[in-house]
């Protein structure tokens, strides 16, 4: 493997990372800063696009989750 196989292979596995940990407790936060981290670890534009990429997987799965909170907290469940 090269040095940038390394890399890209490096970033998506970071990636794949921060969306398992996202799942697991839904914490923006957490999930801004590990990405933040991870294009700090891999400064290029590809992780950049990468980034951009994730935005609508994180949105729709967050999306999701307040949903399923809002209707467990319904009154009378």
């Amino acid at each position: 493997m090269n040095e940038i196989d390394g890399k890209v292979q490096g970033a998506y596995n970071g990636f794949w990372k921060l969306y398992k940990n996202f799942l697991e407790n839904h914490n923006m936060a957490a999930y801004n800063n590990g990405l933040q981290r991870l294009c700090e670890e891999f400064p290029t534009i590809f992780c950049q696009n990468l980034a951009y990429a994730w935005v609508p997987v994180i949105n729709q799965e967050m999306d999701k989750y307040e949903k399923e909170q809002k209707e467990k907290n319904k009154p009378g469940r």
